[in-house]
């Protein structure tokens, strides 16, 4: 028989469910989004690394630990006399030591490592992007002009265009960091969500999984918002390095326009 409580007991037990659900769908939109934008195309180590461990980049010191030790239990010589077990051991001592001992942590307590090497990663992929864009948009002018400066003259809207490099900044920011500013706004969504959920909810075993889901948000919360404030530096500190540079070409390509 179909009563009230049986029906609000489902809700709740679906609620709970969601929450989880979305929080891990938010964590690997975040991973995703931090890698892709410190990604070195030509130096996979610190992917290496993360593999041999067998984590992601988000997870906490606490976790890399975890997983050393439960990978050292599975390849240690002492215990694993199959062939490459030892050589298989080397590589996660190497990993562990290269992502606990030698990493440069950014202010984010434990929750996650942000290098410096990865935040300049971060920067010279911005740069690099917004070169390529500035190049893009600069053959579609010479195209528009027939690549020929003296025909500028009938193409002065897209002169002007071209010159308002700020808007084509803030264009690639928003395209660039934005997944991350989504996520983070989503992860104290959910982190509010999960805490009014906790006040709430009766039942032992949903108040468990509500427990360890906040725990998990709480690291996420810290780890995004350090990325957003990081991100936000970043884009101030390019834009400020291109200005002086970019507004005298503007000028000067008005002047001829």
């Amino acid at each position: 028989m179909v009563t009230v409580s049986g029906i609000k007991e489902r809700l709740r037990k679906n609620a709970v469910r969601r929450l989880i659900r979305e929080t891990e769908d938010a964590n690997k939109v975040m991973t995703a989004s931090l890698t892709k934008l410190g990604a070195e195309p030509h130096d996979d180590e610190g992917a290496a690394y993360f593999k041999a461990l067998g984590i992601r980049p988000t997870d906490n010191k606490k976790a890399i630990r975890e997983a050393y030790l439960r990978q050292m239990r599975k390849y240690h010589p002492d215990i694993n006399k199959e062939a490459g077990a030892e050589a298989k051991a080397r590589e996660i001592n190497e990993a562990y030591t290269a992502l606990t001992g030698a990493a440069v942590r950014y202010n984010v307590g434990e929750a996650g490592l942000i290098t410096e090497k990865l935040l300049n990663n971060i920067k010279n992929n911005f740069i690099k992007a917004y070169q390529d864009r500035r190049h893009k948009d600069y053959d579609k002018l010479l195209t528009s002009a027939g690549y020929n400066r003296d025909n500028w003259s009938i193409v002065s809207g897209e002169i002007k265009e071209y010159a308002n490099w700020r808007k084509a900044f803030d264009a690639l920011e928003k395209k660039q960091f934005g997944p991350i500013l989504d996520c983070d706004m989503e992860i104290k969504r959910l982190y509010g969500a999960n805490s009014k959920m906790l006040q709430l909810e009766k039942d032992a075993g949903r108040l468990g999984e509500l427990k360890l889901n906040i725990e998990k948000l709480e690291e996420m919360r810290v780890l995004s918002g350090a990325f957003a404030r990081a991100l936000a530096s970043i884009a101030r500190e390019v834009k400020d390095r291109l200005a002086e540079a970019e507004d005298e070409n503007a000028a000067l390509m008005k002047k001829n326009a």
